[in-house]
């Protein structure tokens, strides 16, 4: 155990005691012989001035349980997933919160070595991002803030749907930032529509942060709206889609969530049906083409025919060549 978990562990244990504690139990929980026990007590009393004492029985003690350790403590576990999630957060967007991350990364590398921990794992986890889209660092600091401080926002919005156009102004209460398929979103009440909104912060041309109180939605209302249909497109759903892959596609399917409520099962023959609710079939189809050869819808018979459709008119763009 490394002197940073070593000390952690101690000032848990007398910390949480209801009496004094025995140099067995010492040893056990700290994972060094009871002769050691004394000797570790030693340094963390004269390091970091903990209130350990000793009585009559060899047991030991905090005399003060107000005591806390100075800064802040964490046992190479806790240290690891927390630089862990600092480099997962800073490989999704490594724009955003650029400086605030530089200074989280010094105090980190001071823990360790104050810890002696010499192991770097910085470097050892990577999150690729594809497809991901541009978007103002700004936009979302702006949005975070009001998020958190409850205050509603202006924004100027392009729908990517009706390009042709002009973007409009709207006063929104936003209620979560999402990140979905390496992307973000804005689950928001918007006041011009009067009603749920999700909006891609890429296509946010303009944000102006107001001192107006937020509406607040309650997270069942939100949960049933943006997290029931299939993919980013809120709403109830109100069809089934029924996939059928093929044997060698299987062994890959049947461990992927496309949808927290569907059902799946492999068929006599190897194949893997999977059953999925939806309301907007474009994101839908999007991922039933990716697959070719290797997918085949069975229902129901709209978004079949719609998936036929998009597969004919790509067809269609390599015939003439």
């Amino acid at each position: 155990m490394d002197k940073t978990s070593r000390i952690y562990k101690l000032h848990k244990i007398f910390k949480n005691a209801r009496y004094p504690v025995s140099s067995k139990k010492i040893a056990e929980e700290v994972e060094c012989s009871p002769r050691s026990v004394n000797r570790y007590i030693n340094e963390f009393t004269d390091e970091f001035g903990a209130p350990v004492e000793r009585n009559k029985e060899h047991k030991y003690s905090y005399t003060d349980k107000s005591f806390e350790l100075p800064g802040i403590w964490l046992n190479a576990t806790e240290l690891i997933a927390l630089t862990t999630m600092q480099n997962i957060l800073n490989d999704v967007e490594p724009g955003i919160f650029k400086q605030q991350f530089k200074l989280f990364e010094d105090r980190i590398q001071k823990i360790y070595k104050k810890g002696r921990i010499e192991n770097d794992i910085s470097g050892r986890i990577k999150v690729i991002n594809i497809g991901n889209r541009c978007f103002n660092e700004e936009h979302y600091i702006v949005i975070a803030e009001a998020l958190i401080n409850r205050k509603r926002i202006e924004i100027t919005y392009k729908s990517r749907n009706r390009i042709t156009q002009e973007p409009t102004i709207r006063t929104i209460s936003p209620q979560r930032l999402i990140r979905y398929r390496d992307n973000w979103y804005l689950d928001c009440f918007c006041h011009l529509r009067e009603d749920l909104r999700s909006f891609a912060l890429e296509q946010i041309l303009h944000v102006k942060a107001t001192n107006e109180t937020a509406k607040e939605i309650l997270q069942d209302r939100l949960d049933k709206h943006f997290g029931t249909a299939y993919g980013i497109f809120g709403g109830m759903p109100d069809k089934t889609a029924v996939l059928k892959f093929t044997p060698y596609r299987a062994q890959w399917i049947s461990c992927e969530q496309w949808h927290p409520d569907q059902q799946g099962q492999f068929n006599k023959d190897g194949s893997y049906t999977l059953k999925l609710p939806y309301l907007n079939d474009k994101e839908l189809v999007l991922d039933i083409i990716r697959f070719g050869a290797d997918v085949k819808v069975m229902e129901p018979q709209s978004l079949k025919e719609e998936v036929k459709k998009r597969l004919k008119q790509a067809l269609l763009r390599y015939e003439n060549e």
